[in-house]
């Protein structure tokens, strides 16, 4: 009888260990359900969203958004901007075929305010 519980107690260390030592991984290496971490591309892909690609790291994404809006005097512009967080840069195109550089924030959902290196205000929308 004491043979048998420490036979089983010896199998079900060896296999606790055997489980353990597999979530563990080589030194260094990094892996999550997304992949290895450690890799050079930083690319996250999610088909189920409209906008489906960022870069950066977890919690440090980039987005990347064509938007269309107005100016402040109600022409048309539209452009493409990165954002990281609340805050981002980008390019818009005025009616004219001028580009301009700007800095945006977002106001609301899907919708950002820019400002040119001018000072114009640029009310935005993501596409």
């Amino acid at each position: 009888m004491k043979r048998k519980i420490l036979l089983i107690g010896l199998l079900s260390l060896g296999l606790l260990s055997t489980v353990v030592s597999c979530k563990q991984g080589s030194e260094g290496e990094t892996k999550t359900v997304y992949g290895d971490t450690s890799s050079e591309d930083n690319l996250h892909t999610d088909s189920d969203y409209k906008y489906e690609y960022r870069t950066g790291t977890s919690g440090n994404y980039e987005y990347n958004y064509d938007v269309v809006g107005q100016d402040e005097y109600g022409n048309d512009i539209e452009g493409n901007v990165e954002m990281q967080g609340r805050y981002g840069s980008g390019t818009v195109i005025d009616a004219d075929g001028i580009e301009k550089d700007v800095e945006l924030e977002w106001v609301g959902y899907g919708e950002l305010e820019a400002t040119d290196d001018d000072g114009n205000t640029y009310t935005m929308e993501t596409e």
